[in-house]
């Protein structure tokens, strides 16, 4: 239960026990009242949150008790993999530095960043006073170093990192154990090169790539395709109507296509976008024209099992790995990884299906169900 106004902040535990009420300790005489109502919400991890007090210093909140451990921090960070970024207001040049505590509040890494990311397996990037970035490990060891470059970190299982040149706009990637990540030069010259989930990256590859200064930006001649790649594989796309791969599962590439519209009866037509499916040996799954909608994976663990398709007006269709119509109907569909079901909202009714798409139970005048 949740009051902005009062900090009237219950906290229960995943057995829904009730714990305590965060209003209820003194310590929310001394905490920021500006910042209170967000910063025990957004900040919370491995047991603790942190709440900004009136000295300008922030407090460890431990979320079983409701006790509060003060600190001569100015700013903290939620613990990721045993380490939380803390501030501290350096005494001689007054900047706010980084650095890092461990979970039993030992200062491990010595505050001298300017800027600091979360660990993600082992790894963080980091800006120095010098403007040059950096990735450690949580030794606060530096891995890798570039100046006048931007690094940013891949949030997700896999990590890896981008390196962004601001003057050249010149990218070069790594996997999260350093490894740099490029394709075979045999495809041509690579720009506007981004990071897509699950190691994979994509890039638009042309026979030449000049650089304009007046527009600080990279201009291809002579389209090749589409490249996309890990550090173990590489695809190349030539249809120049892919514009977006948006993500990789197992072999299947789910993407967005132009496709042309002609109107019955008119020789006008008209371009829109339209999601669809192939596999990474180029095998068309779900052609953008057959349903004219936004596609999502259906995964279970590591496995496609299916492909949930919603068109307009308010028309779904749960499609097979070998492009077959499973089901189809009235309403939207979406696919619930905690339950392994399906489940189906219309106008008038909700429905869960199961993995064949049968419907399991079905219940009328009610278009959303809480949980």
């Amino acid at each position: 239960m949740r009051d902005y106004g009062t900090f009237d902040i219950d906290i229960i535990d995943y057995d829904g026990r009730f714990l305590h009420n965060m209003s209820s300790h003194s310590w929310t005489n001394d905490a920021d009242q500006a910042m209170i109502s967000v910063g025990p919400i957004y900040h919370a991890s491995v047991g603790y949150t942190i709440v900004h007090m009136n000295d300008k210093t922030v407090a460890f909140i431990d979320m079983l008790t409701g006790e509060a451990r003060y600190t001569e921090y100015t700013d903290a960070d939620a613990f990721y993999e045993g380490l939380a970024a803390v501030q501290v207001s350096d005494s001689d040049s007054g900047e706010q530095l980084w650095g890092f505590i461990n979970e039993g509040f030992e200062l491990v890494i010595p505050p001298r960043y300017i800027m600091q990311s979360r660990f993600i397996n082992g790894r963080a990037v980091v800006e120095t006073p010098d403007g040059a970035h950096h990735v450690i490990n949580t030794r606060g060891e530096t891995q890798l170093s570039f100046s006048g470059v931007r690094i940013n970190q891949n949030f997700d299982d896999f990590g890896g990192f981008t390196v962004f040149d601001n003057n050249t706009g010149r990218t070069w990637h790594y996997t999260n154990d350093l490894i740099e990540i490029k394709p075979s030069s045999l495809f041509g010259e690579l720009v506007d090169v981004y990071y897509i989930g699950g190691g994979w990256y994509i890039g638009e590859c042309y026979e030449e790539v000049r650089w304009h200064e007046a527009y600080r930006a990279y201009t291809g001649l002579g389209f090749i395709g589409k490249v996309l790649f890990s550090a173990d594989a590489e695809y190349l796309f030539a249809d120049g109507d892919i514009s977006h791969i948006n993500q990789i599962a197992g072999e299947y590439v789910l993407h967005t296509r132009q496709i042309e519209i002609i109107a019955s009866g008119s020789a006008e037509s008209r371009y829109e976008y339209s999601q669809s499916i192939m596999t990474l040996d180029d095998r068309e799954i779900i052609a953008p024209e057959q349903f004219n909608s936004s596609i999502a994976f259906a995964i279970d663990g590591d496995t496609v099992m299916a492909f949930v398709a919603n068109a307009r007006p308010s028309m779904y269709s749960l499609i097979g790995t070998d492009g077959s119509v499973i089901t189809s109907g009235v309403g939207v569909l979406s696919y619930d990884e905690a339950t392994g079901l399906y489940t189906v909202l219309s106008e008038d009714s909700f429905s869960y299906l199961d993995l064949y798409g049968d419907v399991i139970i079905s219940i009328p005048l009610m278009s959303y169900l809480m949980d």
